[in-house]
């Protein structure tokens, strides 16, 4: 993928109360994707690939939310206990989708508590936690959040296979609406077999490219870092070798609210939300998006910002 944004910049409409904004989500699906559920699909070869990708058993779900809950209720907490979370960046910003299912059991916290029965490490974004032989050592049961990881790997190792669980949620990384995967739990876990067939259809068609995904979403952070480093808000976080990326995220100008950057890309149809306590943005990441969709979400930000600069004048 050319990395040059130097060429020219994507209009914008001018008439924005007419405009038919584009629908640029976090996840790769859209809705032409519909059409790879309905694929003819060797369901036995299709589960053992994933089975191999993800070195263990493995159980389909829902939703990535659902594993996670399934997990919760394998370790068999209670009201008492503690859910001590770990994140890769460290700081205190915690999906919501994670702590309003946590405690709907039980209590969470960001470090060991003497209650703590289960440590959640999140490998934010696609990036590997650093430090989990670490809390190997604790001696407490370890649960991946592999959400936006299903590709990573560190130092070799796919992400997901240390702990005692592991969940991962497929329309982070995978061009289908639902469907998440846990690993670990030892309750049958059941799905409807439409639903179960529209996973492995995906699955069975998106796994063999799996290396072609994962250079492609690799190849558009380097053209968002290009973009936005040239006018002058380069990414906040830095990958390793062995990421895949699940978003790009960049630090704005000091002379426009991170929040108000949110407000102008829902309006222009792009999913983004504002990394806490960071102030920083992130944006669509993903393997489907196109020179002229990551153009447009440039030009959206350049557009606010010299709004916001206009309003606050």
């Amino acid at each position: 993928m050319n990395t040059s944004m130097t060429t020219h910049r994507l209009a914008l409409p001018p008439d924005f109360g007419s405009m038919i904004p584009p629908n640029i989500r976090i996840s790769p699906f859209t809705y032409p994707d519909l059409d790879l559920q309905c694929q003819d699909v060797d369901e036995k070869d299709a589960g053992q690939r994933l089975q191999e990708h993800l070195g263990r058993p493995y159980a389909l779900t829902s939703s990535g939310r659902h594993a996670l809950k399934l997990v919760l209720t394998d370790a068999g907490l209670n009201a008492d206990d503690t859910v001590t979370i770990f994140t890769t960046t460290g700081n205190s910003y915690v999906s919501g989708c994670v702590t309003r299912t946590i405690g709907q059991l039980c209590r969470w916290s960001m470090k060991i508590e003497t209650s703590t029965k289960l440590i959640l490490v999140i490998h934010e974004w696609g990036i590997p936690f650093p430090r989990m032989e670490e809390l190997l050592t604790t001696g407490i049961p370890i649960a991946e959040d592999c959400a936006y990881a299903f590709a990573s790997s560190r130092e070799g190792e796919q992400m997901g296979r240390k702990g005692a669980y592991s969940f991962f949620s497929l329309p982070k990384f995978f061009p289908i609406n639902f469907g998440g995967v846990v690993c670990g739990v030892r309750q049958p876990v059941e799905m409807l077999w439409e639903a179960r067939r529209a996973v492995f259809s995906v699955i069975g068609s998106e796994l063999p490219q799996l290396a072609a995904i994962c250079n492609a979403r690799i190849s558009a952070w380097r053209y968002l870092e290009s973009a936005f480093s040239e006018i002058g808000c380069g990414p906040t976080l830095q990958f390793e070798s062995g990421t895949v990326p699940g978003v790009f995220m960049f630090t704005p100008h000091d002379d426009v609210a991170p929040e108000e950057i949110k407000r102008a890309y829902k309006l222009h149809g792009i999913e983004a939300s504002v990394f806490y306590p960071w102030h920083a943005v992130f944006i669509p990441c993903h393997q489907k998006l196109t020179p002229g969709a990551m153009k447009y979400m440039v030009s959206v930000y350049e557009q606010a910002r010299r709004q916001g600069r206009k309003e606050s004048n």
